[in-house]
């Protein structure tokens, strides 16, 4: 698992966000071409690319920061 992208803002920021990078995100591998299903939901993506040799696949998920431990103060 990789975090691709992080940011600030409101659940439906954060549909659109993931929706362009189903779209965009690049697996450095040369492209023919591209598949997107959505899951249930709509928080995430299945990403099928075909390439001139390999076939990549991708799932892409939003997730909600909740709580971090190095927000908490030091003692």
């Amino acid at each position: 698992m990789e975090t691709i992208a992080e940011f600030d803002g409101s659940r439906e920021d954060a549909g659109r966000r993931l929706a362009e990078t189903a779209r965009s995100y690049k697996s450095g591998r040369r492209e023919r071409h591209r598949r997107i299903y959505r899951y249930l939901g709509g928080d995430a993506y299945y990403v099928y690319v075909q390439g001139a040799v390999f076939t990549h696949e991708m799932v892409l998920r939003a997730a909600e920061l909740v709580w971090n431990s190095d927000s908490e103060p030091r003692q």
